[in-house]
């Protein structure tokens, strides 16, 4: 079975929407596929493409550096509706925007810019309970694509520094 992430951002910022991008290039080479929202220009309603996309994934990634859109809050119901374990990565100093009431399958998760490594951690033992639970071995392969996308938004975090 392939090891399927679906990942949601806002789309007018540009390094969540830069970086889910690349991602999906990234990971295609490792065979990983990172799922994007399909979206129609101008319209925050949640398509059943999308649906279908979010379905068919192992989990969510929600980038979510940001004021969070309705684009990503209608697909993050999606995700809850499916029983999906999610992935939230706030920026930290800008912290939580995302309220997910009282869904328990979710790791938010604080990103430190200077310090990846801890956040990598973190979404390490998530992402290896929720396979446990599914009677699966984790996949490194899929930790090594999702510290890559941390690495490209520490290097986003030091360019903007400057």
């Amino acid at each position: 079975m392939t090891n399927r992430i679906f990942v949601t951002y806002n789309p007018n910022v540009a390094i969540e929407q830069n970086t889910a991008l690349r991602l999906q290039t990234i990971a295609n080479l490792y065979g990983i596929a990172v799922d994007l929202p399909s979206r129609t220009l101008g319209s925050t309603v949640i398509n059943d493409e999308t649906v279908r996309r979010i379905s068919k994934s192992n989990f969510v990634l929600a980038l979510s550096l940001y004021n969070m859109g309705q684009e990503v809050s209608h697909e993050l119901g999606a995700a809850i509706t499916k029983k999906k374990p999610i992935i939230a990565l706030y920026q930290y100093g800008v912290g939580k925007n995302i309220d997910f009431q009282n869904y328990v399958n979710v790791s938010e998760i604080y990103l430190d810019l200077n310090n990846t490594d801890i956040t990598l951690h973190e979404i390490a033992v998530f992402i290896d309970t929720q396979f446990k639970q599914n009677k699966k071995e984790t996949n490194t392969t899929v930790l090594g694509v999702l510290g890559i996308a941390l690495g490209m938004l520490a290097l986003w975090g030091l360019s903007k520094e400057k």
